[in-house]
């Protein structure tokens, strides 16, 4: 439990909801701390906008290395997790994540920007950061909740 607590960033403290979405985000971290390398908090959880207990859900990206194909990977995480639907987890390795970066995978940018790494073994937020760099290299911008790219004019030539 001690090493959980010094992976743990998250605290009690920054949620404005119950307690109840903490605990299951704690049990969760400790079901699946011994196979993953971080998980990332997102959605209304994370930006400290949900509703009562249980009416949000716990949105999770989880970064693993050695996952089993996208086909098996569904049984492969269902019995690792043996989590309540309010947990809903998206597993990937780090370089299906900057994948997701680079094709501009809009639940991924919110992760990135409005996410909390919440476990971390020590290379997760390094790969949150290279995620930031892509994003500003490739100008991906926010405008109100949708994330945009630079249109070329015609004529102008698309480098992919």
């Amino acid at each position: 439990m001690e090493t959980l607590r010094r992976c743990l960033t998250l605290q009690k403290s920054s949620f404005k909801s119950s307690d109840k979405y903490f605990q299951l985000l704690e049990e969760y971290i400790m079901k699946v701390r011994d196979k993953v390398e971080g998980i990332i908090l997102f959605g209304s959880l994370a930006k400290n906008q949900t509703l009562p207990f249980p009416k949000s859900d716990i949105d999770l990206i989880v970064i693993a290395d050695n996952l089993p194909d996208i086909r098996e990977r569904a049984e492969y995480v269902r019995k690792i997790e043996r989590s309540p639907s309010i947990v809903q987890s998206i597993w990937m390795t780090r370089g299906e994540f900057l994948e997701h970066v680079e094709a501009g995978s809009g639940y991924v940018l919110d992760a990135i920007f409005d996410g909390k790494l919440v476990f971390d073994r020590g290379s997760v937020n390094e790969l949150v950061e290279k995620a930031k760099e892509i994003v500003k290299k490739k100008g991906i911008k926010r405008v109100g909740k949708c994330w945009v790219w630079n249109v070329k004019k015609a004529g102008e030539v698309f480098n992919f």
